[in-house]
């Protein structure tokens, strides 16, 4: 089976197609993963992967999931969010430590997690609020498993905190939490999952800057945490609000 999938970051853009990528942008950290630090103004070949079954597009890093189930990065990595043991910038792409049999990525903004098909939660990277879940407030530059939590379909990064769906429908979150954008009620960040409260049934989320996407198998899409420009889709810029619905 061939996959076809775009993704952007932060100032460049991926193309996943037939297994291979294309990319294009920004290209000062290696994140276009082309062997050069050429910014590229059209879409041009990217890194030597043939088997991508996945990509997705960090602040200045990418990640690819391969059909044999490893993780495979290029780009910027002061945190060790290229997760190969280094903090040193790559070019051409590095095989995620020691990860396997891996069904699901994200990028975030200089934090990266995978899932396994076991449903276990793996991250690593800048970890100063607790993103990674490890329990711990320590940048990792090779995979950490997220404690507390299992049967994970899937997950999502932002900036500073992470969501992940679990296969019964319900949404668990970890990381910085000073918008409410955990969902857990309160302001007060969490080092491991907790459940965000009230919301069940639902098929995906999205983790963005400070806030919070979930999509049900209702059709209906709810929103928690900053929403001082709208971001929630409630109708107001209301500061405090931590949940909204709209159709």
């Amino acid at each position: 089976m061939k996959y076809c999938q775009v993704d952007a970051g932060q100032k460049h853009s991926a193309l996943l197609a037939r297994g291979e990528v294309s990319a294009w942008g920004e290209n000062e950290e290696g994140q276009l993963g082309d062997g050069s630090y050429d910014d590229q103004a059209t879409m041009s070949p990217g890194p030597d992967i043939t088997d991508g079954t996945r990509i997705d597009c960090g602040f200045y890093h990418t990640l690819c999931l391969r059909k044999d189930g490893t993780v495979w990065a290029w780009g910027r990595n002061n945190y060790g969010q290229l997760g190969d043991g280094s903090n040193s910038e790559r070019n051409t792409p590095v095989r995620v430590d020691a990860l396997t049999s891996i069904v699901s990525i994200s990028a975030g903004y200089q934090t990266s997690q995978a899932v396994g098909s076991d449903g276990t939660v793996w991250g690593w990277g800048d970890n100063r609020y607790g993103q990674l879940g490890d329990g711990t407030q320590e940048d990792r530059n090779t995979p950490q498993r997220t404690v507390g939590i299992a049967g994970v379909r899937a997950v999502s990064v932002g900036v500073w905190h992470s969501l992940a769906l679990k296969s019964d429908g319900t949404v668990w979150a970890w990381g910085h939490n000073q918008y409410g954008q955990l969902g857990d009620g309160g302001y007060q960040d969490s080092l491991t999952p907790v459940q965000v409260r009230d919301l069940t049934d639902v098929i995906a989320v999205s983790a963005g800057a400070c806030s919070s996407l979930a999509l049900k198998s209702d059709r209906t899409v709810w929103a928690w945490g900053q929403n001082s420009t709208g971001q929630l889709g409630d109708g107001t810029t209301s500061l405090d609000f931590h949940g909204a619905q709209f159709d």
